[in-house]
């Protein structure tokens, strides 16, 4: 990430606008799970961030067959922040030239990254849908917690999260 030299402000406007910025409605679905569109979320964003001095500049760049979306949340003061992801391709249904495959991983990318960002659920959570994870063994746990004198046979031992 890349910043202003200051983000003071910034900061502080982002934190006012966040109980502003609400959940969307998943409107859409495909590959099996719901989400937003971009448009619903870039329509919800253009309510409340220019009340608060901000804005985003999303650019998509190719150079040879490398593809990378830099965000960027602007202050009226100036300052900054800055973020690029590269992208890959989206695989679609049916006959898909590469140029549709490009601007449909364009659309995906920005919703993910204004998502991210201002802190949006755009997706349904289907991560614990997939099947197959080879997830690693549990490590046994080394440090104990202080317990009321509970003899050692006795206590229960805290599942390791994943």
């Amino acid at each position: 990430m890349r910043t202003s030299e200051t983000t003071s402000e910034l900061i502080k406007a982002m934190i006012e606008a966040a109980p502003e910025i609400s959940s969307i409605g998943k409107s859409k679905q495909a590959y099996g799970y719901k989400y937003a569109t971009l448009d619903s979320l870039i329509d919800m964003l253009r309510a409340v961030l220019p009340k608060h001095g901000l804005w985003f500049i999303q650019m998509p760049t190719r150079t040879g067959d490398k593809s990378t979306l830099s965000t960027m949340v602007i202050h009226s003061s100036g300052e900054w922040i800055e973020d690029t992801i590269e992208m890959t391709d989206t695989e679609l249904q049916g006959k898909a030239n590469d140029t549709q495959k490009i601007g449909a991983s364009i659309t995906y990318y920005r919703r993910y990254a204004l998502s991210a960002i201002f802190g949006v659920s755009a997706d349904e959570d289907v991560d614990g849908n997939v099947n197959n994870i080879q997830r690693p063994a549990a490590k046994p746990q080394t440090q104990s917690r202080p317990t009321e004198a509970k003899p050692q046979a006795q206590q229960k031992k805290d599942p390791t999260p994943y």
